[in-house]
């Protein structure tokens, strides 16, 4: 295997839900499982060049959840906040999310939606 073979197959790897786009014909899907500041930065640059300027109707939401107890989660939206402004990245609505559990141990997102999300001001 030549350092020729890594490169082509570093650059061609598809990893699910590392820089992974999905689109449903009807909405489009930027998935990241980043987990530092480092990678947060990268995420926030990638999704920034991987927007066409939206028409108007369209809206863009940034779901975030942690779950770590070594790394401080206040810190990484911060960092990530401060990533978005800095590659131009702007969002409409920000959900945040928890790890969540049922009490048989099951895990669960809730389906929760409030009837007035929370926006960024104008």
């Amino acid at each position: 295997m030549t350092t020729e073979d890594i490169a082509l197959g570093v650059e061609n790897i598809f990893w699910a839900g590392r820089f992974e786009v999905i689109d449903d014909g009807d909405s489009q899907w930027f998935l990241d499982g980043a987990h530092n500041t480092l990678s947060l930065g990268q995420v926030a640059e990638w999704y920034s060049k991987s927007l066409d300027p939206p028409p108007a109707q369209k809206s863009r939401v940034l779901i975030f959840s942690h779950y770590s107890e070594e790394r401080d989660r206040v810190e990484l939206v911060e960092h990530l906040a401060r990533a978005l402004v800095h590659h131009s990245a702007r969002l409409n609505h920000v959900i945040f999310t928890t790890y969540d559990e049922t009490e048989d141990g099951s895990k669960r997102i809730g389906m929760f939606i409030p009837s007035h999300p929370f926006t960024q001001p104008s």
